[in-house]
């Protein structure tokens, strides 16, 4: 599993396969072969699709040959930073309908006169997935109509368990009672994950070494099954500083696990209260590891409010 299938890349494949099961013809066009080929595991067809920087221009060229192959009736760009040769790609290859989705708050053009261009005169549609960030967008790109921005929420599913509730923390010698609060992250440019795998593992686990938390702090790694990590959990944790509206906190909640989170991109319009005013979790910010401890520690000993979270979520 490549280290940087995170939750940006699911979701891509995730699309295809439900718009593919609903008689669409996709095709997955990656920079990476370890992505397609899991594109590819799950019956999507994928090829690897170079783009490097702004001034490569042989990659457009390329990039529109593949698509003239294809030709495809639209081309949804998931990959801001390389959404520039991307379009001019789609605009060689005369593709009709091209849409961009934006997922991160600092996906923005800004006076990048590449992207600037490209959103005025080449893309038809930009889909963000919280109504927090069309105003961002907007405020980038101050001509851009905005009838031609559109919110589409992530969709999601509650990740099924592959084994019996408790197997894992009884793998990793957590007793039953004991509260666990969890992270699930690329282990890249973080403080502290449970489930994730990424070029920063070894680091992590050297600095809890250091700390003497080796033996409370468990690097589960990348797994397939994330109903089991979620399972194992009271409550997740979210402490980005940049982050789209996170598929693993909506796999949480459909899963009815509270979340405590960064108020990042999405983060409060997931996490507002009911409308009999029950919470599913919980949205703030601040640089203080003190403030994040009693923002989740007093629901580690309340259950009851736990069990009302969960089931709100």
């Amino acid at each position: 599993m490549p280290a940087s299938y995170g939750g940006a890349k699911r979701y891509q494949v995730q699309l295809l396969a439900r718009l593919q099961e609903r008689g669409h013809r996709v095709v997955f066009l990656s920079r990476d072969e370890g992505i397609a080929e899991r594109a590819r595991s799950v019956g999507v067809p994928a090829e690897v699709a170079h783009l490097g920087g702004h001034l490569s221009l042989h990659h457009a060229a390329r990039f529109a040959t593949q698509l003239r192959r294809h030709r495809p009736d639209g081309l949804l760009l998931g990959t801001f930073k390389k959404s520039w040769l991307g379009w001019l790609g789609a605009h060689l290859a005369g593709v009709p309908r091209v849409v961009a989705r934006i997922g991160l708050d600092t996906d923005l053009p800004g006076r990048s006169a590449f992207y600037r261009f490209a959103f005025r005169r080449w893309i038809d549609r930009v889909v963000v997935n919280a109504h927090e960030l069309v105003g961002p967008v907007l405020a980038s790109l101050a001509e851009l109509d905005p009838e031609r921005v559109l919110v589409i929420h992530n969709g999601v599913q509650a990740p099924e368990p592959a084994r019996p509730p408790g197997v894992l923390r009884r793998e990793f010698g957590i007793p039953p009672d004991a509260p666990v609060v969890g992270a699930v992250a690329r282990l890249d440019g973080v403080r502290c994950v449970l489930a994730g795998g990424g070029p920063h593992e070894g680091e992590l686990k050297r600095v809890a070494d250091e700390l003497g938390l080796a033996g409370r702090v468990a690097f589960v790694g990348h797994r397939e099954s994330m109903g089991d990590v979620l399972g194992a959990l009271d409550l997740l944790v979210i402490t980005s500083r940049t982050e789209g509206m996170s598929n693993t906190m909506l796999e949480a909640l459909a899963a009815g696990l509270p979340v405590v989170s960064t108020p990042v991109s999405g983060a409060r319009e997931a996490l507002e209260p009911l409308t009999d005013g029950r919470r599913p979790g919980a949205s703030w910010w601040s640089r203080s590891r003190k403030r994040w401890r009693q923002a989740w520690r007093p629901l580690l000993a309340d259950r009851a409010t736990l069990a009302a979270m969960g089931a709100a979520a």
